[in-house]
């Protein structure tokens, strides 16, 4: 009596069908998958009442001036928005802002971008890691110095910079006479009536974060901290960054980057500014405090840049 097996073919076909609806089952688990649309449905909830709380905010504001109002609600810090929404937590901090009245995702998931987009929650700007001068850009922050104006700066400088520094005004290298130059292997660092004479082994292209004001100067990379002479004038110039004013008109541009720079009065933080590409994907800064986009005033190409990693 003869035995009878499975045929080679029947075989084949088998192992295709079962592929098949293995495919179909992984598809459908995929696009139901219980733990991503409990996840989204949360994330909704959350926005449509951030959306809520902040309308209602709003009106309030309206009806408390009568119909008038002189600004809208801008801001990025998260106490500030918890004033306007407060159910906003620590789990969507940095991830929405209050812009004009409205709420705007900034930093979020490819996925919470599809989720913000089905509530009209648009993005207002993707952060970027550094906003690069080619020698030819520069921003005029229409901020005014004094006699209290200070800065921090994380910042590099990409070119010897001939006595003029990273931001400056009217052929001041920088606020309250502050200078960088490149001299052969060294770093020099003049402030006030301190020079500061740093063997440089890293050379150009290192990243520094520098404070400094009226009367002091701190780099803590390459462990400086020093006092100078405190600024007997009030400049009460345009402040230039990316270079500095030449003759009182001509823009001198740097070869830098900005990583982010902030600007004080007294202890006051009146700027905070981060390399973004604003919603039609153009390189800019943008100021964390008064909501607002700052371009290139500059000739030739925009800004180069880095997306963060």
């Amino acid at each position: 009596m003869k035995k009878r097996g499975i045929s080679l073919i029947v075989l084949i076909i088998t192992i295709i069908v079962i592929i098949i609806l293995a495919a179909v089952v992984i598809l459908t688990l995929s696009k139901n998958n219980p733990i991503d649309s409990a996840k989204e449905a949360r994330f909704k909830e959350d926005v449509r009442t951030f959306q809520d709380e902040l309308a209602l905010a709003v009106s309030k504001e309206y009806a408390n001036s009568g119909g008038h109002r002189d600004e809208k609600i801008t801001t990025s810090d998260f106490e500030k928005i918890k004033e306007y929404i407060p159910s906003f937590s620590e789990k969507y901090k940095d991830k929405f802002v209050i812009e004009n009245d409205n709420i705007f995702c900034i930093n979020v998931l490819d996925k919470e971008m599809l989720w913000c987009k089905d509530l009209n929650v648009n993005l207002l700007y993707t952060k970027l890691e550094y906003l690069e001068s080619t020698g030819t850009q520069y921003i005029n922050s229409k901020i005014k110095t004094t006699y209290n104006t200070g800065c921090t700066m994380d910042c590099m400088l990409l070119e010897a910079s001939n006595g003029y520094g990273f931001i400056g005004y009217n052929r001041r290298a920088i606020i309250n006479n502050w200078s960088y130059t490149r001299h052969y292997s060294y770093d020099i660092f003049d402030y006030g009536d301190k020079r500061i004479l740093i063997n440089a082994k890293t050379s150009l292209n290192t990243r520094y974060k520098i404070s400094f004001g009226n009367g002091y100067m701190s780099i803590p990379e390459l462990n400086v901290h020093s006092t100078g002479n405190k600024s007997d004038k009030i400049p009460n110039d345009e402040i230039i960054l990316f270079g500095s004013y030449w003759n009182n008109e001509e823009v001198l541009c740097r070869k830098m980057r900005i990583y982010e720079l902030c600007l004080y009065e007294q202890e006051t933080l009146i700027c905070n500014f981060i390399p973004v590409l604003d919603q039609n994907n153009k390189p800019a800064l943008y100021d964390k405090v008064e909501g607002k986009f700052y371009y290139n005033q500059g000739t030739g190409e925009d800004f180069k840049y880095k997306l963060k990693e």
